[in-house]
Formats: C-alpha cells, sequence, structure tokens
C-alpha cells in the first residue's frame, strides 16, 4: 500500500502530500517501521514544494529521525532549513531553534557519565 502511495504521491506531490504524511503515520505506528517512515517523510521534504504543504509535513523527516536516535542528522536538516531562509514564519524559525537547542540538550545530557 505504501509503495503505491509513493508512486501515486511523485506523480503529484503537492496535491497528494497528505496521502503521503499518513503513510508516515502508518510505516511509523502502525507497520513499526521506522526505515519505512523515514524514506516516506524525505520524500516529503524532497517533493512536496508547494505552498499549500504545510511546514509541519515537510519537516516530519525530523521528528522521525528524532525517534530513531539520529540526532546529529537531525540537526543537520534544522540547522538547513534555518540557513536556507526558506521559512518566512518567524513562528515556524523560532520552534525549529527551539527544537535544536533541545536536541543539543539531549545530546549533552546522554555524554554526560553518570554519577
Amino acid at each position: 500500500m505504501i509503495d503505491y502511495i509513493s508512486k501515486k504521491f511523485i506523480e503529484n506531490p503537492s496535491e497528494r502530500w497528505q496521502f503521503m504524511a499518513h503513510a508516515v503515520y502508518i510505516a511509523k505506528h502502525r507497520i513499526k517501521d521506522q526505515q519505512l517512515a523515514l524514506e516516506c517523510a524525505k520524500l516529503i521534504r524532497q517533493y512536496a514544494t508547494g505552498d499549500n504543504v504545510p511546514y509541519w509535513a515537510k519537516q516530519m523527516e525530523i521528528f522521525v529521525l528524532e525517534d530513531m536516535g539520529e540526532l546529529e542528522s537531525a540537526k543537520v536538516l534544522i540547522g538547513g532549513l534555518l540557513e536556507s531562509g526558506e521559512l518566512k514564519d518567524a513562528h515556524q524559525v523560532n520552534f525549529l531553534t527551539q527544537r535544536l537547542t533541545e536536541i543539543e540538550e539531549r545530546q549533552n545530557q546522554e555524554r554526560e557519565p553518570l554519577q
């Protein structure tokens, strides 16, 4: 099913992003396949570039990476988005800046030795 959705999504990503976002959810929560969820989220980021695609959908890859423990990769994606100037909404910039700080704090906590 997700393979079919992915193929149809590529044909018209700006109009079919909702189906792909749902595929991320299905892969992650129903099938419990984080790698498949990541692949679906990457497709959204790469192909769904229309103005009608909400930021949260374009940023799903970041959250999947975080859940997988791929914090450095998540940081790189966030940094790229912030540096690109693509984000015009101040709330989105603040949200991602805060998210970046939270990831860095999480990494620092994981590095601290237990006392």
